[in-house]
């Protein structure tokens, strides 16, 4: 950004929403040469001329030098021609971040990297972070302009925190000045976008954005307990002791700042009692996101739907989640895992679990995300 060399363009593909019945089946995400067809089908034709202009300037451009705009399309492409690009995704605070990933997964399938846009403009999009692991950042300058300093503050010690350990580009959105250029260098952004820039538009060829490692791959296909009982020290505990620690460590969620993650999975009804529900309900109101995972059945016996803002999620009996006691507690800067499973020689009158509790960041993060297949 400070050098002002080109290193990318942006295009996108904007419009009113598209009916649910069109989105199945999806028309696949830019194909070379294919950015009319999908306009004409997404009913964007309006957007095509300027997307593919922008396309027919970088065909010879290295890899990764267009980030693409994509809000509706999310099936993988077929065409032997497709490049991948960086997809820019966008948060829906109204959905939550299950339709998110669930697109995230898609793209990276294809060989795509994933950028999250407008980040910083709510404590929301910092706390999807960790979960979504995009490999570049888009942050709102003018929504952490308008921020008072103390927001601003925790938005930049998140955002410096997830650039390392992703690792992640930062690129700033919304440069009009050079004061602009500066504070987005201050929150550690490489990478620069808007009008400041618009001089330099034809001047160069996108050098292409340089990423420090692979694509990611798709979340893994495990649960929090097999994966913490292969990275930690693993131990016995009755039902009352894990009780004691469930509930010290869901206090220790109270002293998180607001863009913070709670995912908890509950094995049986029993568990739900008044008091977990009072507790978690006080974590909706005051957290970026809690979830709870549960049977169906143990839903319609409680009052945990009655909560608002808990996102509830369900699995099978014989789901492998089924016999596991987890919690997670992630934000930039503080992160826990309690993870259990029952033990199969225990008796219903002496339920022993083996448990593992950690404060490794890879870890509680791994187990994070195996738990964002079922959102």
């Amino acid at each position: 950004m400070l050098s002002e060399a080109v290193m990318a363009s942006e295009s996108g593909w904007r419009g009113a929403p598209v009916p649910e019945q069109r989105l199945h089946p999806a028309p696949p995400i830019p194909p070379r040469g294919a950015l009319k067809t999908v306009a004409t089908v997404m009913d964007l034709v309006t957007s095509y001329p300027l997307a593919a202009r922008t396309r027919g300037g970088l065909t010879q451009a290295p890899a990764f030098s267009q980030l693409v705009e994509i809000d509706y399309v999310t099936s993988s492409p077929t065409d032997p021609g497709y490049s991948p690009v960086v997809a820019v995704l966008t948060l829906n605070h109204s959905n939550g971040p299950g339709e998110l990933l669930r697109q995230a997964e898609s793209l990276r399938a294809a060989g795509n990297r994933i950028a999250l846009a407008n980040v910083g403009e709510s404590p929301a999009s910092v706390a999807v972070l960790p979960l979504l692991q995009p490999d570049l950042i888009q942050i709102n300058l003018p929504a952490l302009q308008r921020q008072p300093d103390f927001q601003s503050s925790q938005t930049y010690n998140a955002l410096s925190g997830y650039a390392e350990e992703l690792p992640a580009v930062v690129l700033a959105s919304g440069v009009t000045t050079e004061d602009d250029r500066l504070l987005a260098a201050a929150f550690g952004a490489t990478l620069g976008e808007g009008t400041y820039f618009s001089s330099l538009a034809d001047a160069q060829e996108p050098a292409g954005i340089r990423f420090a490692a692979e694509p990611r791959t798709t979340a893994p296909q495990t649960t929090p307990f097999l994966i913490a009982a292969r990275r930690g020290q693993v131990a016995t505990a009755s039902r009352t002791q894990l009780l004691k620690t469930s509930h010290i460590l869901e206090t220790c969620a109270f002293d998180c700042d607001e863009a913070t993650v709670v995912m908890s999975t509950f094995q049986k009804s029993t568990n739900l009692t008044p008091n977990t529900i009072e507790l978690y309900s006080a974590l909706a109101r005051n957290l970026s996101y809690v979830f709870a995972f549960t049977h169906p059945v143990d839903i319609s016996e409680t009052s945990l739907q009655e909560i608002p803002d808990l996102r509830i999620h369900t699995f099978a009996r014989h789901d492998p989640l089924s016999l596991e006691w987890d919690l997670i507690i992630v934000n930039a800067r503080y992160q826990v895992l309690l993870a259990a499973r029952e033990n199969p020689e225990s008796t219903d009158e002496a339920t022993e679990f083996d448990f593992v509790v950690t404060h490794d960041r890879p870890t509680i993060l791994s187990a994070a995300q195996s738990l964002t297949s079922y959102l």
